[in-house]
């Protein structure tokens, strides 16, 4: 009888225990796969989350539209590097003692500008901030909008006598499939004669439906950078490229290669909050860069985006500007190395000192 007993009140412990903890690791595994499941939409690289919360913010700014691509590109397949990357590593950085400062100072950065009213104030800001190019959205048909190319003509002509270069930045990742759109916009630049060079902002991965269709789609980038060189002519085109574009494959190379091999520079979209992320995101992209001699420079996102670790958003202007020169010690020495572009005009007019 009390053998029994205690049994029974042995199985009716068991069973509260059970019923008391059921819930948690249940609510628990709810809350870890809703985290998820928004996190992540496709099962990618931190690297790629990372870079893909960036374009939240700046696909609002884009237009849209669509086109069958060229046939002529090669099709992507599985590849390996194409070179042996591993072994090509920045100049190390210099020693710095407790009592040292870092001496390095980037005296030339780069500025998207995507929106603002006032000229004057943009290139006061800019010569403050040490910003010798800006890179100025104008969106297809601009040079048939009176106002807006009234504003562009006078941006162009104050900044070129102040020794600031004027790049027409543009693109979409809709240009991935509607190249005609896309070479049309680069004449139209070149026709303007107000900018030194194209900055492209494509990014393709940020096309609905990369993912499940990323061999053509990349395909398909790989043969509108094709044809926008042969448009660009005389004129310097310039792609922001994703530092994560060397683990994608594409033929018989990686895509940030095939996309680097078709431009005259590049500009590294590092966006990371710390030296070491920087120099880490940067390190793969700047040895294909250095193997193909082009010219490069790296990336800072100033918006408040999320996550909150690719950008500089809620820091001062100061710990942003020490953290460039702090990297660009590791790369002053190379005459590749353009420096650093911020994004963007307002984000970075509002930080703190």
């Amino acid at each position: 009888m009390r053998r029994g007993s205690i049994g029974i009140m042995c199985a009716m412990a068991l069973a509260l225990i059970a019923a008391l903890t059921l819930p948690v690791s249940s609510s628990a595994f709810l809350q870890t796969s809703t985290a998820t499941h928004h996190a992540k939409t496709v099962k990618v690289t931190k690297q790629v989350k990372k870079h893909k919360a960036k374009n939240k913010h700046k696909a609002k700014k884009k237009i849209t539209s669509a086109k069958k691509a060229s046939p002529s590109s090669p099709k992507a397949t599985a590849a390996k590097p194409i070179a042996p990357v591993s072994q090509i590593r920045p100049t190390p950085p210099a020693t710095n003692t407790q009592n040292e400062t870092v001496n390095a100072v980037l005296t030339n950065r780069a500025m998207w500008l995507w929106n603002w009213s006032s000229n004057d104030a943009v290139l006061d800001f800019a010569r403050n901030h040490n910003v010798t190019e800006i890179f100025t959205y104008a969106h297809p048909g601009f040079s048939q909008t009176p106002d807006l190319l009234t504003k562009l003509t006078q941006l162009s002509d104050r900044g070129r006598k102040a020794g600031i270069t004027m790049w027409a930045m543009g693109g979409d990742p809709a240009w991935v499939t509607d190249h005609a759109t896309a070479i049309a916009w680069i004449n139209e630049v070149r026709a303007s004669r107000l900018f030194t060079g194209i900055h492209f902002e494509i990014e393709p991965h940020n096309q609905v439906g990369y993912w499940q269709n990323q061999d053509a789609r990349n395909e398909q980038f790989i043969g509108l950078l094709t044809e926008a060189a042969q448009a660009a002519g005389s004129e310097t085109l310039e792609l922001s490229l994703p530092w994560w574009y060397h683990t994608i494959n594409y033929g018989t190379t990686t895509l940030d290669a095939a996309a680097m091999k078709l431009v005259d520079q590049v500009t590294i979209v590092t966006f990371a909050d710390t030296v070491n992320e920087i120099r880490n995101d940067a390190q793969q992209a700047v040895a294909v860069a250095r193997e193909l001699k082009k010219p490069y420079r790296f990336a800072s996102e100033t918006n408040e985006i999320d996550p909150e670790f690719v950008s500089f958003y809620g820091d001062s202007n100061s710990n942003m500007i020490q953290a460039q020169n702090t990297v660009s010690q590791d790369y002053l020495k190379d005459s590749l190395y353009l420096g650093f572009a911020v994004e963007e005009y307002e984000g970075w007019a509002k930080m703190r000192a």
